[in-house]
């Protein structure tokens, strides 16, 4: 992150201990945590420490100027300055930061890189509980439609068709939100949970952000495929006049709480054999 000297005002990085421009000390130096990647070789070794996959798989490439899109990535250019970049799903790259830095250009990809090993993991556990919950109410379908068969024969089409109504009726039992922004009514709402109960706000009359409960947010907002009519962007549209939810306090507070986590202990992002990476599940049209 970068902070403002106190002394000539130009914007610096919070872990130098002087300004790169004035020369004055940095009363606010972030001091990185034991353990913590300071170079380039050491970001790569806690990365095969963690047993992560290979960089063509989680799309972090680290050392790599990678060209190609759906990509974040570090590396040192011909200049000796230190870049970190996401190259976007359209192939467009923004750059996070370039400069003679290297502790803190390799702290910005490897906090970006344990905020998706932590959503990575999140996104496995869900998975798990929802297709428990539909393999749950499958078997109940199937059991009942088994019970109907006794009462007449069942020929191999018709079972292979039984099977294609099952697998289309699971399919209906996921009825979650987007993550993402919606607009209702001429109201915007925000969506950070991808849980109809959970993580709601809206843009209030005060031309600001607010949380809202989720029993005010409109109902056909809150399920799909009702919700699916007022979902506009799941980023943002920067031609709106309204403030980018993802750029205030509230959208980092709740990142901080639940996906990122400053803890010491890098077994909290070992990865196991029986977990998957699914980068296409990556946010890939933000800048980061």
């Amino acid at each position: 992150m970068k902070i403002k000297c106190e002394y000539c005002g130009s914007m610096i990085p919070d872990t130098v201990d002087e300004c790169p421009n004035c020369g004055a000390s940095n009363t606010h130096v972030v001091r990185v945590a034991n353990g913590t990647p300071k170079t380039i070789a050491e970001l790569q070794k806690w990365y095969m420490d963690r047993g992560l996959p290979p960089y063509e798989t989680t799309r972090f490439f680290i050392g790599i100027d990678y060209k190609k899109p759906r990509a974040f990535g570090i590396y040192k250019d011909e200049d000796g300055n230190f870049v970190v970049y996401k190259n976007k799903d359209n192939g467009e790259r923004a750059v996070r930061y370039k400069g003679n830095d290297e502790a803190y250009a390799v702290n910005e990809l490897f906090m970006r890189l344990k905020q998706e090993i932590i959503q990575q993991k999140n996104l496995k556990n869900s998975k798990g509980q929802s297709i428990s919950s539909k393999n749950n109410e499958a078997d109940n379908i199937f059991n009942n439609l088994k019970k109907l068969a006794v009462f007449g024969t069942v020929s191999v089409v018709g079972f292979f068709a039984v099977l294609v109504i099952i697998g289309f009726l699971v399919m209906l039992f996921d009825h979650s939100p987007s993550k993402g922004y919606y607009n209702y009514g001429g109201t915007t709402y925000y969506n950070i949970s991808g849980d109809s109960d959970t993580g709601w706000y809206y843009y209030d009359s005060y031309d600001d952000w607010a949380p809202i409960d989720a029993s005010s947010v409109p109902a056909d907002i809150k399920e799909t495929p009702s919700a699916n009519d007022f979902f506009y962007t799941p980023d943002w549209d920067s031609e709106t006049q309204l403030t980018d939810f993802e750029s205030t306090d509230m959208y980092e507070e709740y990142q901080e709480s639940h996906s990122y986590s400053n803890s010491d202990d890098s077994s909290d992002y070992d990865w196991g054999s029986s977990d998957s990476w699914d980068s296409d599940s990556s946010d890939w049209g933000s800048d980061w």
